[in-house]
Protein backbone atom coordinates (compact mmCIF):
# COMPACT_ATOMS: atom_id res chain seq x y z
CA UNK A 1 0.00 0.00 0.00
CA UNK A 2 1.32 3.68 -0.67
CA UNK A 3 1.83 5.90 2.26
CA UNK A 4 2.59 9.58 2.28
CA UNK A 5 5.73 9.71 4.06
CA UNK A 6 5.67 13.49 3.61
CA UNK A 7 8.99 13.63 1.62
CA UNK A 8 6.97 13.76 -1.86
CA UNK A 9 7.15 17.49 -2.54
CA UNK A 10 10.39 17.99 -1.40
CA UNK A 11 12.92 20.69 -3.13
CA UNK A 12 16.13 18.78 -4.39
CA UNK A 13 19.34 19.78 -2.67
CA UNK A 14 21.68 22.26 -5.01
CA UNK A 15 23.74 19.16 -5.02
CA UNK A 16 21.55 16.87 -6.29
CA UNK A 17 20.55 19.42 -9.08
CA UNK A 18 24.21 19.74 -10.10
CA UNK A 19 25.00 16.70 -10.20
CA UNK A 20 21.65 15.92 -12.97
CA UNK A 21 22.51 18.47 -15.03
CA UNK A 22 26.84 17.18 -15.26
CA UNK A 23 24.86 14.15 -16.27
CA UNK A 24 22.90 15.25 -18.87
CA UNK A 25 25.56 17.89 -20.32
CA UNK A 26 27.86 14.17 -20.60
CA UNK A 27 25.35 12.22 -21.82
CA UNK A 28 25.15 15.22 -24.70
CA UNK A 29 28.50 15.45 -25.40
CA UNK A 30 28.36 11.56 -25.80
CA UNK A 31 25.96 11.32 -28.38
CA UNK A 32 27.65 14.13 -30.53
CA UNK A 33 30.54 12.62 -30.45
CA UNK A 34 28.36 9.62 -31.20
CA UNK A 35 27.04 11.42 -34.27
CA UNK A 36 29.95 12.79 -35.17
CA UNK A 37 31.61 9.28 -35.62
CA UNK A 38 29.20 8.26 -37.15
CA UNK A 39 28.29 11.01 -39.88
CA UNK A 40 29.70 9.74 -43.20
CA UNK A 41 32.89 11.15 -44.81
CA UNK A 42 34.49 11.59 -48.27
CA UNK A 43 38.17 10.38 -48.88
CA UNK A 44 40.57 12.26 -50.53
CA UNK A 45 42.06 11.50 -53.69
CA UNK A 46 46.04 10.19 -53.48
CA UNK A 47 48.01 11.98 -55.72
CA UNK A 48 51.23 10.16 -56.72
CA UNK A 49 54.56 12.26 -57.40
CA UNK A 50 54.63 14.03 -60.92
CA UNK A 51 58.10 13.69 -60.80
CA UNK A 52 58.97 10.44 -63.23
CA UNK A 53 62.67 10.29 -60.77
CA UNK A 54 60.85 10.86 -57.76
CA UNK A 55 62.10 8.82 -54.62
CA UNK A 56 59.74 7.90 -51.60
CA UNK A 57 62.81 8.91 -49.59
CA UNK A 58 62.98 12.15 -50.68
CA UNK A 59 59.70 13.41 -50.49
CA UNK A 60 59.80 15.87 -47.44
CA UNK A 61 59.12 15.71 -43.66
CA UNK A 62 56.58 13.24 -44.00
CA UNK A 63 54.93 11.01 -46.74
CA UNK A 64 51.67 12.21 -46.94
CA UNK A 65 50.37 15.57 -47.11
CA UNK A 66 46.69 16.79 -46.72
CA UNK A 67 45.53 19.88 -48.83
CA UNK A 68 42.34 20.84 -46.98
CA UNK A 69 42.11 24.01 -48.87
CA UNK A 70 44.02 25.48 -51.55
CA UNK A 71 44.41 24.15 -55.34
CA UNK A 72 43.34 20.80 -55.79
CA UNK A 73 42.58 19.50 -52.13
CA UNK A 74 43.33 15.78 -51.53
CA UNK A 75 46.51 13.81 -50.18
CA UNK A 76 50.05 14.40 -52.24
CA UNK A 77 52.65 12.21 -51.58
CA UNK A 78 55.27 14.54 -52.15
CA UNK A 79 55.47 18.03 -50.80
CA UNK A 80 56.75 19.20 -53.73
CA UNK A 81 53.43 18.62 -55.25
CA UNK A 82 51.57 19.34 -52.06
CA UNK A 83 53.42 22.74 -51.51
CA UNK A 84 52.24 23.99 -54.85
CA UNK A 85 49.04 23.86 -54.09
CA UNK A 86 48.90 25.92 -50.83
CA UNK A 87 51.54 28.67 -52.18
CA UNK A 88 50.22 31.96 -52.59
CA UNK A 89 46.58 30.59 -52.32
CA UNK A 90 44.47 32.44 -49.62
CA UNK A 91 43.11 30.87 -46.69
CA UNK A 92 44.91 27.26 -47.82
CA UNK A 93 45.01 25.12 -44.90
CA UNK A 94 47.78 21.69 -45.10
CA UNK A 95 48.90 19.02 -43.25
CA UNK A 96 51.51 16.27 -43.35
CA UNK A 97 51.34 12.86 -41.75
CA UNK A 98 53.49 9.72 -41.13
CA UNK A 99 51.06 7.45 -42.26
CA UNK A 100 48.29 7.39 -44.50
CA UNK A 101 46.09 5.69 -41.83
CA UNK A 102 46.80 8.50 -40.16
CA UNK A 103 46.27 11.57 -42.97
CA UNK A 104 43.10 9.21 -43.90
CA UNK A 105 41.91 10.15 -40.03
CA UNK A 106 42.77 13.45 -40.51
CA UNK A 107 40.69 14.14 -43.48
CA UNK A 108 37.36 12.58 -41.83
CA UNK A 109 38.18 15.02 -39.17
CA UNK A 110 38.40 17.95 -41.49
CA UNK A 111 35.33 16.64 -43.30
CA UNK A 112 33.25 16.39 -40.45
CA UNK A 113 33.97 19.99 -39.57
CA UNK A 114 33.90 21.67 -42.92
CA UNK A 115 33.10 19.65 -45.33
CA UNK A 116 29.07 20.09 -46.08
CA UNK A 117 27.73 16.84 -47.99
CA UNK A 118 23.92 16.74 -48.96
CA UNK A 119 21.57 14.21 -47.36
CA UNK A 120 22.36 10.41 -48.71
CA UNK A 121 25.49 11.08 -48.87
CA UNK A 122 27.45 7.52 -48.84
CA UNK A 123 30.53 7.10 -46.84
CA UNK A 124 33.51 6.67 -48.16
CA UNK A 125 32.86 8.49 -51.96
CA UNK A 126 35.62 10.43 -53.33
CA UNK A 127 36.13 14.19 -52.55
CA UNK A 128 34.69 16.39 -55.32
CA UNK A 129 34.94 20.22 -54.52
CA UNK A 130 32.00 21.64 -55.13
CA UNK A 131 32.04 24.51 -58.16
CA UNK A 132 29.13 27.12 -59.34
CA UNK A 133 27.16 26.35 -62.20
CA UNK A 134 28.36 28.39 -65.28
CA UNK A 135 25.73 29.42 -67.50
CA UNK A 136 25.90 29.44 -71.03
CA UNK A 137 27.81 32.34 -72.63
CA UNK A 138 25.49 35.11 -74.44
CA UNK A 139 24.43 34.18 -78.11
CA UNK A 140 24.93 37.60 -80.32
CA UNK A 141 22.95 36.73 -83.48
CA UNK A 142 25.39 37.48 -86.77
CA UNK A 143 24.19 40.64 -88.29
CA UNK A 144 21.88 40.66 -91.22
CA UNK A 145 19.37 43.31 -92.68
CA UNK A 146 16.33 40.97 -91.07
CA UNK A 147 16.56 41.53 -87.88
CA UNK A 148 16.00 45.50 -87.91
CA UNK A 149 14.53 46.43 -84.72
CA UNK A 150 12.30 49.57 -83.84
CA UNK A 151 12.36 51.43 -80.44
CA UNK A 152 9.96 53.73 -80.41
CA UNK A 153 11.38 56.41 -77.85
CA UNK A 154 11.52 59.71 -77.30
CA UNK A 155 14.56 61.55 -78.09
CA UNK A 156 15.72 63.39 -75.03
CA UNK A 157 19.15 65.31 -76.46
CA UNK A 158 21.28 65.86 -79.66
CA UNK A 159 23.75 63.33 -80.47
CA UNK A 160 27.54 63.60 -79.14
CA UNK A 161 29.26 60.85 -80.56
CA UNK A 162 32.72 61.17 -79.36
CA UNK A 163 34.29 57.73 -79.99
CA UNK A 164 37.33 58.03 -83.13
CA UNK A 165 37.04 54.52 -84.52
CA UNK A 166 33.50 54.75 -85.52
CA UNK A 167 31.84 57.04 -88.64
CA UNK A 168 29.44 58.95 -87.55
CA UNK A 169 27.29 60.88 -90.25
CA UNK A 170 24.66 63.74 -89.47
CA UNK A 171 22.65 64.73 -92.93
CA UNK A 172 19.12 64.56 -92.62
CA UNK A 173 18.80 63.00 -96.15
CA UNK A 174 21.12 60.36 -97.68
CA UNK A 175 22.53 61.30 -101.07
CA UNK A 176 20.96 59.07 -103.46
CA UNK A 177 17.71 59.09 -105.97
CA UNK A 178 14.79 58.65 -105.18
CA UNK A 179 11.53 59.01 -106.48
CA UNK A 180 8.16 60.59 -105.08
CA UNK A 181 6.86 57.37 -104.36
CA UNK A 182 9.84 56.25 -102.13
CA UNK A 183 9.24 59.15 -99.74
CA UNK A 184 5.43 58.35 -99.15
CA UNK A 185 5.12 56.28 -95.87
CA UNK A 186 3.17 53.84 -95.25
CA UNK A 187 -0.41 53.92 -93.82
CA UNK A 188 0.16 54.44 -89.67
CA UNK A 189 3.96 54.57 -90.02
CA UNK A 190 5.46 57.82 -88.17
CA UNK A 191 6.77 60.11 -89.95
CA UNK A 192 9.07 63.46 -88.81
CA UNK A 193 10.73 61.69 -86.04
CA UNK A 194 14.18 62.09 -85.30
CA UNK A 195 15.94 59.01 -84.87
CA UNK A 196 19.25 56.85 -85.40
CA UNK A 197 19.87 54.31 -87.51
CA UNK A 198 22.79 51.62 -86.91
CA UNK A 199 24.92 49.39 -88.63
CA UNK A 200 27.42 47.41 -86.38
CA UNK A 201 28.86 43.46 -86.59
CA UNK A 202 26.23 43.04 -83.58
CA UNK A 203 23.34 45.08 -83.78
CA UNK A 204 21.72 46.69 -87.39
CA UNK A 205 18.57 48.67 -86.02
CA UNK A 206 16.74 51.70 -85.61
CA UNK A 207 16.15 53.52 -82.08
CA UNK A 208 14.63 56.55 -81.29
CA UNK A 209 16.40 57.50 -78.12
CA UNK A 210 20.18 58.95 -77.75
CA UNK A 211 20.87 57.55 -74.47
CA UNK A 212 20.32 53.87 -76.70
CA UNK A 213 22.19 55.00 -79.46
CA UNK A 214 25.07 55.68 -77.42
CA UNK A 215 24.88 52.88 -75.23
CA UNK A 216 25.31 50.98 -78.47
CA UNK A 217 28.34 52.79 -79.49
CA UNK A 218 29.92 52.89 -76.05
CA UNK A 219 29.69 48.91 -76.38
CA UNK A 220 31.10 48.68 -79.83
CA UNK A 221 34.11 50.98 -79.12
CA UNK A 222 34.39 49.18 -75.51
CA UNK A 223 35.15 46.10 -78.16
CA UNK A 224 36.92 47.87 -80.84
CA UNK A 225 33.99 46.99 -82.98
CA UNK A 226 33.56 49.48 -86.17
CA UNK A 227 30.30 51.39 -85.82
CA UNK A 228 28.60 53.23 -88.23
CA UNK A 229 25.12 55.05 -87.38
CA UNK A 230 23.06 58.32 -89.00
CA UNK A 231 20.90 60.67 -87.71
CA UNK A 232 18.09 61.41 -89.95
CA UNK A 233 14.47 62.81 -90.01
CA UNK A 234 12.25 60.00 -90.01
CA UNK A 235 11.99 56.37 -90.34
CA UNK A 236 11.74 55.57 -93.86
CA UNK A 237 15.05 56.92 -94.45
CA UNK A 238 16.47 54.96 -91.85
CA UNK A 239 15.25 52.18 -93.47
CA UNK A 240 16.63 52.80 -96.87
CA UNK A 241 20.29 53.99 -95.81
CA UNK A 242 20.19 50.51 -93.36
CA UNK A 243 19.10 48.73 -96.79
CA UNK A 244 22.39 50.91 -98.43
CA UNK A 245 24.65 49.80 -95.80
CA UNK A 246 24.20 46.06 -95.65
CA UNK A 247 24.15 45.78 -99.86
Amino acid sequence: MYSDDGNSDRALSPSTVSSISSVDASMTEEFRNWSMATMPTCRPSLYESSDPLFDQGQCGKYPFYNVYVGDSPGCYKDWADASGRVTNVKGSRHKGYKSWAKALQGWQQNCRAYHHHPPGFVDGTLYSPSRRPEGPPPITPPPSHHNVQHFEVRVSAPPTPQTPMNRTTTESEPSINRTPAELRPPMGRTVNRRCWAIHSPDFIGVVSSTEQAQNILDEAGAQAKHVTLRLVNNLSVAEEWLRLIAS
